[in-house]
């Protein structure tokens, strides 16, 4: 439940800073804030599944929170990776 919350809190946040570019760098590619905003518009959804998961499997719901912890990281710092 606390990562579903942290994902929520996170995806709120998210979206008011990158709405019309109020909280990012004008300079900023405008694709790449799209990008983004579209590997964030699952995690809450998928850490719920991982919150429900964990009354059927506790592994599994295990498995699930770290895929999508390196989902995140590699997605994160490949996008990185092509600023340079």
């Amino acid at each position: 439940a606390t990562y579903f919350a942290i994902a929520i809190a996170f995806n709120v946040l998210w979206r008011y800073a990158s709405a019309g570019m109020r909280l990012i760098d004008p300079r900023a590619d405008p694709g790449q804030v799209r990008a983004i905003s579209r590997h964030y518009r699952y995690g809450p959804v998928f850490y719920f599944v991982a919150f429900l998961l964990a009354f059927v499997s506790v592994p599994a719901s295990l498995g699930l929170c770290v895929a999508l912890a390196v989902f995140f990281a590699v997605t994160g710092s490949t996008e990185k990776a092509n600023e340079w």
